[in-house]
Protein backbone atom coordinates (compact mmCIF):
# COMPACT_ATOMS: atom_id res chain seq x y z
CA UNK A 1 0.00 0.00 0.00
CA UNK A 2 1.12 3.49 -0.29
CA UNK A 3 1.57 3.89 3.73
CA UNK A 4 4.17 0.79 3.72
CA UNK A 5 7.35 4.00 3.52
CA UNK A 6 5.53 6.32 5.88
CA UNK A 7 7.43 7.03 9.54
CA UNK A 8 4.91 8.91 10.68
CA UNK A 9 3.40 7.44 14.10
CA UNK A 10 0.10 8.60 15.17
CA UNK A 11 -0.85 7.98 18.69
CA UNK A 12 -4.92 7.66 19.75
CA UNK A 13 -6.29 8.40 22.71
CA UNK A 14 -9.72 6.47 23.13
CA UNK A 15 -10.66 6.12 26.67
CA UNK A 16 -14.34 6.33 26.99
CA UNK A 17 -14.68 5.46 23.29
CA UNK A 18 -13.72 1.52 23.26
CA UNK A 19 -12.37 1.22 26.96
CA UNK A 20 -12.58 3.03 30.39
CA UNK A 21 -9.36 2.94 31.84
CA UNK A 22 -11.41 4.46 35.15
CA UNK A 23 -10.52 0.76 36.52
CA UNK A 24 -7.16 0.38 36.15
CA UNK A 25 -6.16 3.71 37.33
CA UNK A 26 -8.37 3.18 40.34
CA UNK A 27 -6.64 -0.49 40.95
CA UNK A 28 -3.19 2.17 40.35
CA UNK A 29 -4.50 4.62 43.14
CA UNK A 30 -5.01 1.39 45.56
CA UNK A 31 -1.37 0.45 44.69
CA UNK A 32 0.20 3.23 45.53
CA UNK A 33 -1.82 4.63 48.81
CA UNK A 34 -0.65 1.12 50.01
CA UNK A 35 3.04 1.67 48.68
CA UNK A 36 2.57 5.68 50.90
CA UNK A 37 0.65 4.83 54.02
CA UNK A 38 1.75 1.06 54.83
CA UNK A 39 -0.94 0.88 57.65
CA UNK A 40 -3.31 0.55 54.90
CA UNK A 41 -2.43 -2.80 55.04
CA UNK A 42 -3.79 -3.34 58.54
CA UNK A 43 -7.14 -1.76 57.59
CA UNK A 44 -7.42 -3.93 54.91
CA UNK A 45 -6.37 -7.00 56.49
CA UNK A 46 -9.51 -5.63 59.04
CA UNK A 47 -11.72 -5.08 56.43
CA UNK A 48 -11.32 -8.88 54.50
CA UNK A 49 -9.04 -7.63 51.37
CA UNK A 50 -6.11 -9.01 50.75
CA UNK A 51 -3.09 -6.15 50.04
CA UNK A 52 -1.18 -8.54 47.90
CA UNK A 53 -4.30 -8.43 45.51
CA UNK A 54 -2.53 -4.82 44.64
CA UNK A 55 0.70 -6.13 44.32
CA UNK A 56 1.64 -5.55 40.52
CA UNK A 57 4.38 -8.59 40.07
CA UNK A 58 2.40 -10.44 42.08
CA UNK A 59 -1.04 -9.72 40.45
CA UNK A 60 0.76 -10.92 37.05
CA UNK A 61 1.39 -14.32 38.24
CA UNK A 62 -2.42 -14.96 39.67
CA UNK A 63 -4.88 -16.85 37.78
CA UNK A 64 -7.33 -15.31 36.49
CA UNK A 65 -9.91 -17.26 37.93
CA UNK A 66 -8.67 -16.69 41.56
CA UNK A 67 -8.16 -12.85 40.65
CA UNK A 68 -12.28 -12.73 40.25
CA UNK A 69 -13.10 -14.26 43.18
CA UNK A 70 -11.05 -12.12 45.49
CA UNK A 71 -12.34 -9.01 43.63
CA UNK A 72 -15.39 -9.24 45.30
CA UNK A 73 -13.62 -8.44 48.80
CA UNK A 74 -13.13 -4.85 46.98
CA UNK A 75 -15.19 -4.03 44.49
CA UNK A 76 -17.01 -1.81 46.07
CA UNK A 77 -13.71 0.46 46.33
CA UNK A 78 -12.93 0.29 42.62
CA UNK A 79 -16.43 1.23 42.06
CA UNK A 80 -16.47 4.49 44.36
CA UNK A 81 -13.07 5.23 43.42
CA UNK A 82 -14.39 4.92 39.67
CA UNK A 83 -17.34 6.97 39.93
CA UNK A 84 -15.36 9.82 41.76
CA UNK A 85 -12.64 9.68 38.99
CA UNK A 86 -13.61 12.29 37.56
CA UNK A 87 -12.60 15.18 40.56
CA UNK A 88 -9.67 13.08 41.41
CA UNK A 89 -7.86 13.33 37.45
CA UNK A 90 -5.37 15.61 36.91
CA UNK A 91 -6.26 18.39 33.99
CA UNK A 92 -9.05 18.77 32.03
CA UNK A 93 -8.54 15.46 29.75
CA UNK A 94 -9.52 11.92 30.02
CA UNK A 95 -5.81 11.32 29.30
CA UNK A 96 -4.74 12.90 32.44
CA UNK A 97 -2.02 11.68 34.82
CA UNK A 98 -3.20 9.50 37.92
CA UNK A 99 -3.72 12.40 40.60
CA UNK A 100 -2.55 12.58 43.87
CA UNK A 101 -5.67 13.26 45.03
CA UNK A 102 -6.70 9.43 43.87
CA UNK A 103 -4.52 8.30 45.91
CA UNK A 104 -5.88 10.30 48.94
CA UNK A 105 -9.42 9.32 48.44
CA UNK A 106 -8.44 5.77 48.30
CA UNK A 107 -6.97 6.08 51.80
CA UNK A 108 -9.52 7.72 52.94
CA UNK A 109 -12.55 5.22 51.36
CA UNK A 110 -10.66 2.23 53.44
CA UNK A 111 -10.30 4.44 56.56
CA UNK A 112 -14.22 5.47 56.32
CA UNK A 113 -15.07 1.61 55.39
CA UNK A 114 -13.16 0.75 58.96
CA UNK A 115 -15.49 3.32 60.82
CA UNK A 116 -18.09 2.27 59.40
CA UNK A 117 -18.18 -1.19 60.07
CA UNK A 118 -17.68 -2.08 56.47
CA UNK A 119 -21.60 -1.25 55.64
CA UNK A 120 -20.44 1.37 53.09
CA UNK A 121 -19.61 -0.97 50.60
CA UNK A 122 -22.92 -0.73 48.39
CA UNK A 123 -25.83 1.63 48.61
CA UNK A 124 -25.91 1.27 52.03
CA UNK A 125 -24.20 2.69 55.27
CA UNK A 126 -23.37 5.90 56.36
CA UNK A 127 -22.57 7.62 52.78
CA UNK A 128 -25.57 5.50 51.18
CA UNK A 129 -27.73 7.37 48.86
CA UNK A 130 -31.60 7.54 49.35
Amino acid sequence: SKFRNNDDVFLLSLDGTLASTRRSRSWMAICVALKVWPTLHSIMKDLGIDPDDFDWKRQSNKNKSEINEREQSYEWLLQKLSALSSITQQGNSLDAMLGCDAVLLARVLLEEQLLDGGRSNGRGGKYGGK
